[in-house]
């Protein structure tokens, strides 16, 4: 006799499960991507992007990328995806905000 759960066997019938799952899958991708094909990019404009590298500008064109983009993407990063994440995990409790500031802190201590 193989025990099943309950949880696991209701989960596993529920559509809107499913979908949720999927869109969420869905917009970590979307994000992963946006934060692949910048970053590429400014593989190649350095220089370092090997023999399919067509855009050679050099070290200038890098450092002035990473002050542009560096300070939103370490936003991002270190800020707004903890947040988001505990707060989709702990919902809207007490301890959220607490526990979404020790997210933020966290890497930094």
């Amino acid at each position: 006799m193989t025990a099943v759960s309950p949880v696991a066997e209701d989960v596993s019938q529920r559509p809107d499960v499913a979908r949720r799952m999927f869109q969420i899958a869905g917009r970590y991708t979307l994000i992963n991507v946006l934060i692949a094909i910048p970053l590429h990019l400014l593989i190649d404009a350095a220089g370092f992007g090997g023999t399919t590298a067509t855009w050679k500008h050099g070290v200038v064109v890098l450092a002035v990328a990473g002050v542009v983009f560096a300070p939103i993407m370490e936003t991002f990063m270190h800020f707004w995806l903890p947040i988001v994440v505990v707060r989709k995990v702990l919902g809207q409790r007490s301890g959220t905000p607490f526990v979404a500031w020790l997210a933020c802190v966290g890497p930094f201590a």
